[in-house]
């Protein structure tokens, strides 16, 4: 992939534009896993790069959507996240 090229800009731009077609198919919500996804991977390419301030945002926004889905369920992709929120934090000191 992109990301694992170093070419974090393209991979932004992929994430960004699959964000935005499941913005236009996703009026009923059904596709919130895909966007929670999609929001978690584009958050960890602005963690490899040290935007952290987006990082986090992104990671919130999938974290929400991922709790909308799974409710308080312990799942996989709400411990990844929080791992990725936690490394953060100590990357930030």
């Amino acid at each position: 992939t992109y990301s694992n090229l170093s070419n974090f800009n393209e991979a932004s731009s992929y994430y960004i534009r699959a964000l935005s077609i499941y913005d236009k198919i996703n009026r009923e919500k059904r596709l919130n896993h895909y966007v929670a996804g999609a929001l978690a991977n584009l958050a960890l390419n602005y963690k490899n790069i040290g935007q952290f301030d987006q990082a986090v945002k992104h990671y919130n926004s999938a974290l929400l959507m991922n709790k909308e889905i799974y409710g308080e369920k312990p799942h996989p992709s709400i411990a990844n996240i929080r791992l990725n929120l936690g490394i953060i934090q100590i990357s930030l000191g």
